[in-house]
């Protein structure tokens, strides 16, 4: 059985686990450095 074919596993859910590795870095040159 394919993971992609996981009851609860959709693009959604890849995409909100994608987005704080994305995001993240982003937020991090946004605040300055302590």
């Amino acid at each position: 059985m394919s993971p992609w074919r996981r009851p609860g596993f959709t693009p959604g859910v890849m995409l909100l686990a994608a987005a704080p590795v994305v995001f993240s870095p982003l937020l991090r040159d946004e605040l300055p450095p302590e």
